[in-house]
């Protein structure tokens, strides 16, 4: 009697198969590299959306229980772009006047996985695409963010995320 006609023996030759051949598969993990939580939301969550300009969406609310991704964040401070200032002759009204160099990357992991996605801000994004860093391919940033209506500082969510 072979595997074929034997169920037994079946089940033996596809668990052998399954450890032997099959590559291990490690889920695609989010981290957030942003100092601030990241609330993913379909734009049928929002309450009263209204885009006012092509980057700019404004809602009355947000129903937290249709979240569909929710992103704290990984590390305390988030990765940051290093930064040089560079303080120049004060500006009319003797207010101070500084010039920004703008560096590498800063705070980002040692141990990022090739199937982790991370999850940075749209400004780290640009410079990591500007110098061709190694992990921009697997850099998204929040996309269609959503601010109160009532107070534009206040971030309800985002409707996804942006390569």
């Amino acid at each position: 009697m072979d595997c074929l006609t034997n169920p037994t023996k079946l089940v033996i030759l596809k668990e052998w198969r399954a450890k032997h051949f099959t590559p291990p598969h490690k889920p695609t993990m989010y981290i957030n590299l942003t100092p601030h939580d990241i609330d993913v939301f379909t734009e049928s969550a929002f309450t009263g959306l209204t885009q006012v300009n092509p980057s700019t969406w404004l809602a009355d609310s947000v129903s937290h229980g249709q979240s569909i991704g929710a992103f704290p964040p990984a590390i305390k401070g988030g990765a940051r772009i290093a930064t040089t200032t560079i303080v120049l002759p004060h500006g009319p009204g003797d207010i101070p006047l500084v010039a920004t160099e703008y560096g590498l990357p800063i705070g980002i992991p040692d141990n990022v996985q090739p199937e982790d996605i991370l999850i940075v801000s749209l400004p780290m994004l640009s410079m990591l695409k500007e110098a061709s860093h190694p992990l921009t391919s697997q850099c998204v940033s929040p996309w269609k963010v959503v601010r109160s209506s009532s107070n534009g500082s206040v971030v309800l969510g985002c409707m996804g995320f942006t390569k």
